[in-house]
């Protein structure tokens, strides 16, 4: 039996892309972003999980500052090419921000994906949130910051609402 060989473009990895939802599944990032290098987990300290979304539609995750949080997080290497990818999936809902997270005990810069904070909180659907925790259990992430993520996002959506 032989193999086929296939031809892949070998595109240097030059950016550090942190992700907090659904791109931390990596099996479907090795599937749909065969050139992105899974480069690790940590914890992103002084920011919170919520939920945001636009009037009409379900919530998505996103990351807000708050001191005494940490959210985990998955980094990646992906070449140039996906970030132009990234910022038309992301459009217009989410935008894109530059951080700095601790990796290993060293500094990395990386960009992310945030939800304007103009975007009401409100809760995820129920999908979307059971597709969150099998990544959370997958990579064996704390469930904490999700599940206060939904409550918040929800107990702020019921007070908007009765308002």
């Amino acid at each position: 039996m032989f193999k086929r060989k296939v031809k892949v473009n070998h595109e240097p990895c030059t950016i550090v892309y942190l992700t907090y939802s659904f791109d931390i599944n990596v099996r479907d990032m090795r599937r749909d972003r065969p050139l992105a290098k899974f480069l690790g987990t940590t914890m992103l300290p002084g920011y919170r999980l919520m939920f945001r979304g636009q009037a009409g539609h379900y919530a998505l995750a996103t990351i807000e500052k708050e001191e005494g949080s940490s959210v985990p997080v998955v980094l990646w290497h992906i070449p140039a090419s996906y970030e132009a990818i990234l910022d038309s999936r992301c459009a217009p809902l989410y935008s894109k921000t530059e951080l700095v997270v601790m990796f290993e005990g060293k500094p990395i810069s990386c960009i992310t994906y945030v939800i304007d904070s103009s975007y009401p909180l409100k809760a995820p659907s129920i999908e979307y949130l059971k597709a969150l925790i099998c990544r959370y259990v997958y990579l064996k992430f704390c469930i904490y910051p999700l599940r206060q993520a939904y409550e918040d996002s929800m107990q702020a959506y019921l007070t908007s609402c009765s308002e």
